[in-house]
């Protein structure tokens, strides 16, 4: 699926969202796959194909709590909620803090660079601002193997916001400032983005793990 390949976007992205109050779930990953992606999860595997099917099953099993179709879960996605290419990206991409406050939950599509995009990072701690981390369904295991577990501790472990890659260098500037606006300062951001990371990823290892027993 080539619209999870990239975070350019069009007018016909923007048409494929509709005006609600508030979405079931505000979706975070990282637009770009992992440099060594073929290596560890082979030559023909598509990492836009792989995001679309994890986000399928989470709408298929939501839909099966609620009662309702799968099609009528609903997901804030920026590339389709934010107007791209139009004068008034820049002021809804400034109020990220809004659209995630509107959001019940948040899926987390957890490739193992996901903890190394500063913007990621910054989605993940902002929403747990706002919400409860039990709001937050993680999908990992289609992305893990055993050749990418030390590369989510390494993440995890490595996380600055020195260092964290951006997709445009221009927005570790505009983070800095939304760091300093919202947390005491970018240590404090660091440690609360680690220590969430590993509280909730623990608790989902353990779900896992009590599911396949």
């Amino acid at each position: 699926n080539e619209f999870w390949c990239t975070n350019a976007g069009d007018a016909r992205d923007y048409a494929k969202s509709k005006n609600v109050a508030k979405a079931n779930f505000f979706v975070t990953h990282s637009w770009s796959k992992p440099t060594n992606w073929h290596d560890i999860m082979g030559a023909k595997c598509s990492y836009g194909e792989v995001k679309a099917t994890e986000l399928k099953i989470v709408a298929e099993d939501v839909a099966e709590q609620r009662g309702c179709k799968w099609e009528d879960v609903t997901f804030w996605i920026d590339k389709c909620c934010i107007p791209q290419r139009h004068e008034l990206m820049p002021k809804c991409v400034a109020l990220i803090e809004e659209f995630l406050q509107r959001c019940d939950g948040m899926i987390v599509l957890l490739t193992w660079h996901y903890f190394s995009r500063l913007w990621c990072v910054y989605e993940w701690a902002a929403f747990l601002v706002y919400h409860d981390p039990k709001n937050v369904i993680m999908q990992v295991d289609a992305f893990m193997r055993p050749s990418s577990l030390q590369l989510y501790l390494d993440s995890v472990e490595n996380f600055s916001v020195a260092a964290a890659e951006c997709y445009d260098e221009n927005d570790r500037h505009y983070l800095k400032e939304k760091v300093a606006e919202y947390y005491y300062s970018e240590a404090a951001f660091e440690k609360f983005a680690k220590g969430t990371a590993v509280a909730i990823m623990g608790v989902s290892c353990l779900r896992e793990a009590s599911r396949d027993q």
